[in-house]
């Protein structure tokens, strides 16, 4: 999943925000979880499994 919420500035300078609702919730969650960034391509395979870009 990649997760992200509105009218929320979630990334600067490439990291997660310490405190935003998107740090929070890949804290909570099990599944994995990418962080969404700007310039960044990831790629996925028909299982949903992360095969590039994904560190």
């Amino acid at each position: 999943m990649i997760p992200s919420h509105a009218n929320e500035k979630a990334t600067e300078n490439g990291e997660i925000v310490a405190g935003s609702k998107t740090e929070a919730f890949m804290d909570a969650v099990e599944a994995n979880a990418y962080l969404p960034l700007s310039g960044r391509t990831m790629i996925f395979d028909s299982e949903g499994a992360c095969t590039d870009g994904c560190e």
